[in-house]
């Protein structure tokens, strides 16, 4: 009987993580690897693209500084709320059974979890304003090698 408790809560546990995965380092990977669907002169949709007008009206060329800066914040914003989920003492007997939870685990399950959403909030704030491009790989190596100059 026991056993099919293990097995119930590792499945979950296995789901749920499966489940942040999917929301947090997927969407990060595929932004790195694709090009912006915006065209050149299309403007940005939704909270991302009027977070990315406001930036770029109101600091210009600078708008990359703020929006790190935004992301970087509602990262360890989320990461402190996935720290004190933890605290909660349902979720922290249904985690503690399968990986026992001390305060120093819940801290770095804490700073990767928010490493992760820095990340997330980072690529869905950058890359496709009107004026700006996304670097491809062959832009990268160009740079790298000299065939084409920075300025």
């Amino acid at each position: 009987m026991c056993f099919y408790r293990q097995f119930a809560i590792t499945m979950a546990m296995s789901i749920v993580l499966s489940g942040v995965v999917a929301l947090t380092l997927t969407p990060v990977l595929c932004a790195m690897i694709l090009k912006p669907h915006a065209k050149p002169g299309d403007q940005q949709r939704g909270m991302a693209g009027l977070v990315n007008r406001v930036f770029k009206w109101m600091f210009g060329s600078y708008a990359y500084i703020p929006r790190a800066l935004l992301a970087i914040v509602l990262g360890l914003a989320a990461g402190y709320g996935i720290f004190e989920l933890l605290h909660i003492e349902v979720i922290h007997e249904l985690v503690s059974e399968q990986l026992p939870l001390t305060e120093d685990r819940v801290k770095i399950i804490a700073g990767v979890m928010s490493v992760l959403f820095i990340f997330t909030f980072r690529s869905a704030l950058s890359g496709s304003e009107p004026g700006e491009a996304k670097k491809t790989r062959t832009d990268r190596q160009s740079l790298c090698t000299g065939s084409i100059r920075p300025w």
